[in-house]
């Protein structure tokens, strides 16, 4: 019993189910702390929104993460947890070449930013839910292990990206 956590580590980071699911939630994080991290600056000093004006708007982008919530409890059973993965993974891709096609073609708007943004929560939403519930399901017997590797990989994402 004294290798056990030598054991279940090991399991865990051999796991390409584990690890994708670290790797989704690491690359998710990213993006939601950018944003976090450099709406300010987009939204009041590149496009001249007032603070109070930038307020309602980060508050609207973000409950994207409510929206997105409420429609992975809707369709989580319906569609299950792959097809949800790929929903907001492409809910995240399309908002993103959405803005940059629209900021290259036409000049970049707060509505279009703030639009952009409330997709990728969506998006966001859908990946948090669905990789927490693949990560751990196969590991029910190292379930505390996982939690703290887990853990690690999204408080890592957040120093890295601030």
């Amino acid at each position: 019993m004294q290798n056990h956590w030598k054991v279940a580590y090991k399991t865990l980071l051999t796991s390409r189910t584990f690890m994708g699911c670290c790797l989704a939630n690491f690359l998710t994080y990213g993006g939601l702390f950018a944003w976090i991290t450099a709406s300010s600056a987009i939204l009041i000093d590149q496009l001249g929104l007032t603070p109070s004006t930038f307020g309602f708007c980060f508050g609207f982008s973000g409950s994207g993460l409510m929206l997105g919530a409420f429609i992975n409890g809707l369709g989580v059973k319906r569609l299950g947890i792959e097809r949800m993965l790929g929903l907001g993974w492409s809910i995240i891709m399309l908002s993103g070449i959405f803005l940059a096609t629209y900021s290259w073609i036409i000049e970049p708007s707060a509505a279009v930013v703030v639009a952009s943004a409330f997709a990728f929560y969506i998006g966001c939403a859908l990946i948090f839910a669905n990789t927490n519930a693949r990560a751990f399901t196969p590991f029910g017997h190292i379930a505390g292990t996982a939690a703290g590797l887990y853990a690690l990989d999204r408080k890592s994402t957040r120093l890295n990206s601030s």
